[in-house]
């Protein structure tokens, strides 16, 4: 589920993915439960990323890594951000989905 933790949690759904306009982590995490995945989308920001990581996110994501139409005003990617996630605490996140 996208941005709608309300009705995630109402369907009781395995997780949600919630972006910096959507809610808090700490806020989803209270509304959802921690045995429920909680995706951030930090837009390629390594301290949000630090941040939800350090307040229970399951996973976090910097950017678009292929072209997209679903977004109005897509990030892509930053190569460098991504490298320097993976020398910090999320590193282990990171090497999980790889």
């Amino acid at each position: 589920m996208n941005d709608n933790v309300k009705l995630a949690r109402e369907l009781d759904l395995d997780g949600i993915h919630i972006g910096i306009e959507d809610m808090n982590i700490l806020e989803a995490k209270k509304i959802l439960g921690n045995d429920k995945i909680v995706g951030i989308s930090c837009y390629n920001n390594l301290e949000s990323a630090l941040y939800a990581e350090k307040n229970g996110a399951n996973y976090v994501s910097f950017g678009s890594l292929y072209k997209t139409t679903t977004k109005k005003n897509p990030l892509s990617l930053n190569v460098e951000t991504f490298k320097k996630a993976k020398s910090t605490p999320i590193a282990t996140a990171i090497k999980r989905s790889a």
